[in-house]
């Protein structure tokens, strides 16, 4: 079977040197029957005219081998493809229309569909992101909650597989003199654990680094791909180096695999530090013991038995006591809102984004306006092809009474239309 793959593939590769060989076996087969004829008594001529009647056609043999290597649909295709293009650009008008009308239609759907699978679609490139949740209640579009809050869920591991918190910042990398802002985030050290994300160069987060000014080893920080690409330029000796944010040493200690751009849909980071050090930036103005700053977005997974249902009840089970810890200082009407609102769970597998939440529906409206524009398109460009094949109708009838078949005349119009798309 090998055998007749290769011959396959150097028939097509190699036709001139087949055809050459092809010509030479013939030749040899029709010398030897001569020889024979001529052997038993024949003349020269008549020797020759029995053997080329008795071998037939050289043309046909050569039609019976390449069917027998399957290589003549391929040679017809390759004819069928060299008419079309010389078919088409005897026609350049129509075929400009057409190739601007699928530019325009299939750009707009490429583009829009893009913006629709990142935002909408896809899911968190991380494992099992189906088991993942955002902890958020009834009285708030925005799930955001204090420190205090996320302590309260910290100290209580047995309700989930795990529970992280996060926060969106821009972190000043500058020494002095010009700020140099970059994307980041405040993240707990169950970060990186709890979604599965893997470092691709030192290590990550460990719950003993997100300590209040710094763990075992001080402030620390992982920074992304991108990042590390464009600020160390991809140096492997980049993990222990130092990086000033904020004025204060930070040591970097790992770097996140390329693709992964964290919880927040539509935004990428560049330093994540842990939560713990959060003073050592805001001094004074530390929202680490605020109950009434609600700055950090919880999310947790699921345990492996643990339905989205059951995780809602134990949620709910532990609230009275999450209130009570955590009772911010508000009039005492929002107070009782605060109490009596009931803790929710949103899927997060697709993680959560702002811009979802603020453009999703405008951007299926515009999915379906410019799938409609692809449809138009595709309807001029049927009706002019149409008008092109009734224009083709002489050519057509005399292929057909030379003696093509109608099924190479449609294959003859399915590569054509091939070539303009």
């Amino acid at each position: 079977m090998m055998r007749d793959l290769l011959l396959r593939l150097r028939a097509i590769l190699k036709r001139t040197a087949v055809d050459r060989e092809i010509d030479e076996a013939l030749l040899f087969h029709v010398e030897s029957q001569i020889e024979s004829y001529k052997k038993a008594g024949l003349d020269h001529t008549e020797a020759v005219r029995r053997a080329h009647l008795e071998f037939g056609g050289v043309n046909q043999v050569k039609e019976e081998y390449r069917d027998a290597l399957g290589t003549r649909i391929l040679e017809e295709c390759w004819r069928d493809l060299h008419y079309a293009v010389r078919s088409l650009s005897s026609t350049g008008i129509v075929s400009i229309v057409v190739v601007l009308s699928l530019a325009l239609g299939i750009g707009s759907n490429t583009a829009m569909f893009s913006l629709v699978n990142a935002l909408l679609l896809r899911s968190l490139p991380v494992p099992q992101p189906d088991r993942l949740a955002i902890i958020g209640d009834t009285t708030r579009d925005s799930p955001a909650w204090s420190n205090p809050v996320w302590e309260q869920v910290r100290n209580r591991p047995e309700l989930f597989a795990g529970a992280f918190a996060w926060s969106t910042e821009q972190f000043n990398l500058a020494r002095g003199g010009e700020a140099q802002f970059v994307d980041g985030l405040f993240a707990s050290g169950d970060f990186f654990e709890v979604l599965g994300v893997r470092p691709a160069l030192g290590r990550t987060f460990a719950a003993d680094d997100d300590r209040r000014g710094g763990g075992p080893d001080g402030p620390v920080a992982v920074i992304s791909d991108d990042f590390w690409r464009r600020r160390f330029g991809g140096s492997q000796d980049a993990v222990g180096k130092p990086l000033n944010v904020g004025s204060i040493p930070f040591t970097v200690i790992g770097v996140t695999p390329p693709g992964f751009f964290g919880p927040d849909v539509g935004r990428r980071f560049d330093v994540i530090l842990p939560i713990g050090t959060e003073p050592l930036l805001r001094g004074a103005g530390s929202a680490l013991d605020l109950r009434t700053r609600n700055w950090l977005r919880i999310m947790i997974r699921l345990k492996t038995d643990q339905t989205p249902d059951a995780a809602v009840a134990v949620l709910r089970g532990i609230q009275p006591q999450l209130r009570d810890a955590t009772l911010p200082d508000l009039p005492q009407r929002l107070l009782a809102d605060y109490i009596r609102a009931p803790l929710v769970l949103t899927p997060a597998s697709d993680g959560r984004s702002d811009l979802r939440e603020q453009y999703g529906s405008p951007m299926v409206i515009l999915m379906v306006i410019v799938g409609v524009v692809l449809l138009i398109a595709c309807l001029n460009i049927a009706n002019l092809m149409l008008a092109r094949g009734d224009a083709r109708r002489h050519e057509m009838s005399l292929r057909l009474a030379l003696g093509a078949s109608r099924i190479r005349l449609a294959r003859l119009i399915l590569v054509e239309a091939a070539v303009l798309s």
